[in-house]
């Protein structure tokens, strides 16, 4: 009779741990799923955690430091701006343009589609909108508001 009580209580151990593991399993998927889903709303709430951010932020570093060979370089260019000479970037953000070498702030990111709409300032003048594109990390001007779904991602063609 040895044998009769030595099992006792081994299943139901076996059987608790089963259910501990897959209720881990199942609360890691659902925080995981839930991040995901409060990614694009954290970013709008705490803007550094959006891609566009940090490559808006050294445009205008560039910028401010008259380094317009690698502030139109973090524009994209001239790999995607074929319509888009730096003569043109010049004119629209080089030192004779609105801008100047004025030291710019971002006021507002929110992701839009498979990118990022950034609005950047500065002091008593007008504000730009740029869109930031995340599959080959480029910049351009942005006419909209907001971001409409109807409207498609606009081409580096039809930069400012």
């Amino acid at each position: 009779m040895a044998g009769y009580l030595e099992e006792y209580g081994v299943a139901d151990a076996r059987r608790a741990r089963i259910v501990r593991r897959i209720a881990v399993a199942v609360g890691a998927v659902v925080i995981a799923f839930g991040i995901y889903l409060l990614l694009p709303i954290l970013s709008m709430l705490v803007p550094p955690l959006s891609p566009g951010w940090w490559h808006v932020r050294a445009f205008l570093s560039d910028l401010e430091r008259q380094d317009y060979h690698a502030a139109y370089r973090d524009f994209g260019c001239p790999a995607a701006c074929s319509a888009y000479s730096y003569d043109d970037f010049l004119t629209d953000w080089g030192p004779k343009s609105s801008v100047g070498a004025a030291p710019g702030s971002i006021k507002k990111v929110r992701p839009c589609g498979e990118g990022t709409i950034v609005v950047i300032g500065w002091p008593g003048r007008e504000a730009r909108t740029l869109w930031y594109r995340a599959s080959d990390r480029s910049l351009t001007s942005w006419p909209w508001g907001g971001c409409p779904a109807h409207f498609a991602a606009p081409d580096q063609a039809t930069a400012p």
